[in-house]
């Protein structure tokens, strides 16, 4: 922390606290791909109050340090019976108690072997978002990331680890009907909304929608804004009764605040955009906010207020 910590408030800590970052980029990265998520908690993995197989396809363990031998025992098992874990970096290595082992808890079900005295990142240091830099701007933060190996524009993080055929990212490893996926990147830099629309973000996504995708997922919609997709366009899904809908909201990094309103946020100026939106299989849509029947099909287009959301109502027999 250096000598900043005793002044530190909450907001600065938010900003410069990696976990919390790093949790909320995975939230912004799958949102970006038109998926939805869901959170379980430690206790409900350890006592075996979720089944994890009947509600998960897909689960994902951003910076895991810590893992009980129980939680690593229903990851397993979540993996053997079909699921596909992902992990990006320092995957149990502590236990529950903050304590560390040797060798991650489960280096062996991702197929990887570790060495950690060849460091991470640039091999000078542990820390990733400095906070004692936090005047500077958030890229400027990162003082490991100098001279670091990136992979297609991703830091990788651990420097020494290997899976059996000698890869050091992307690691992959099948057990019985399911597989697990070791990354050893971290995607930080995707906060910044200048990183997430670039060709940094293009190629993170790329990394995890090709996983999702080979998984069995695809997103119930798209949404493309005057061509373009990502667009910080979010899309929510609710049930009531028998009839399903969607929500269509912006979803910029993060802005607290605005000079007035009207002002720009990364890009959003406010001016009432085309929205293509695009189903897997025929629907028929209704604008709830305009009453505006958009008709059968599963192409639409539509107007939309990127200060305001869309609501639509979605008739689909699948969701029935």
């Amino acid at each position: 922390h250096g000598k900043t910590w005793i002044k530190r408030t909450g907001t600065l800590d938010n900003e410069n606290q990696t976990m919390g970052v790093l949790r909320k980029v995975w939230c912004k990265t799958l949102e970006d791909l038109g998926f939805q998520y869901d959170f379980v908690s430690y206790l409900d993995v350890e006592e075996a109050k979720v089944n994890l197989n009947k509600r998960f396809r897909v689960i994902i363990l951003p910076k895991t340090v810590c893992l009980s031998n129980k939680e690593a025992d229903a990851l397993r098992e979540f993996v053997e019976k079909g699921g596909v874990l992902i992990a990006d970096y320092l995957c149990g290595i502590l236990d529950e108690h903050g304590k560390g082992r040797s060798q991650g808890v489960l280096d062996d079900l991702f197929g990887v072997v570790r060495e950690e005295s060849a460091g991470y990142m640039n091999g000078k240091g542990l820390t990733e978002i400095d906070g004692e830099k936090y005047k500077k701007p958030y890229l400027q933060r990162f003082t490991y990331y100098k001279n670091a190996r990136r992979y297609k524009e991703i830091v990788v993080f651990e420097r020494g680890t290997r899976d059996s055929r000698g890869a050091n990212t992307l690691m992959e490893n099948t057990l019985k009907k399911g597989r697990a996926v070791y990354l050893n990147l971290s995607p930080l830099e995707y906060w910044n909304h200048v990183r997430r629309f670039s060709i940094y973000g293009h190629e993170w996504r790329k990394i995890i929608s090709d996983i999702l995708s080979s998984s069995g997922l695809q997103p119930r919609v798209r949404v493309y804004e005057n061509g373009n997709s990502p667009n910080m366009i979010e899309t929510l899904w609710w049930k009531h009764n028998d009839k399903q809908y969607l929500c269509i909201v912006k979803n910029p990094t993060e802005k607290k605040e605005l000079a007035k309103l009207g002002d720009a946020i990364e890009g959003i100026t406010g001016q009432t955009v085309n929205i293509h939106i695009k189903f897997p299989n025929p629907v028929e849509l209704t604008n709830l906010r305009t009453m505006k029947q958009l008709g059968k099909g599963r192409d639409f287009h539509d107007h939309f207020n990127p200060w305001e959301a869309n609501v639509y109502w979605v008739k689909d027999k699948t969701f029935q």
